[in-house]
């Protein structure tokens, strides 16, 4: 469902797609006696109304996954700008701090002023 509402975001898909694959799977006794009251009863309006019990079923379940996906985007893009942040502002202090702990010397060598090693 998550890659078909990209592609239509994306307008690869003229519509979103709906599928009642798995709730017609998991009723699938009753699909096909539906299917057979249909062919031998003439029962439409038994069709009728499991098909769309399926319809509202499976939409509700879209809707959650939706809410789901929102609410996880919501929770982590915050997570996301705030450890990038914090990682560049480290980054940005153990350069500053490398800097002060830093000289050059002439010949062009680095050389730690603190007597470590000398790179």
């Amino acid at each position: 469902m998550a890659l078909d509402l990209r592609l239509f975001e994306r307008k690869r898909l003229a519509a979103p797609t709906f599928y009642l694959s798995t709730y017609l799977e998991a009723r699938r006794e009753e699909y096909y006696d539906r299917l057979l009251a249909v062919s031998r009863d003439g029962d439409w309006t038994g069709w009728c109304v499991f098909f769309l019990g399926a319809i509202i079923a499976q939409a509700e379940s879209n809707t959650r996954k939706v809410k789901q996906i929102l609410d996880l985007y919501e929770t982590k893009k915050d997570w996301i700008v705030d450890q990038t942040r914090h990682t560049r502002q480290a980054r940005q202090r153990r350069c500053e701090l490398g800097f002060k702990l830093w000289r050059f010397c002439p010949s062009g060598q680095g050389q730690a002023v603190s007597g470590g090693l000398a790179l």
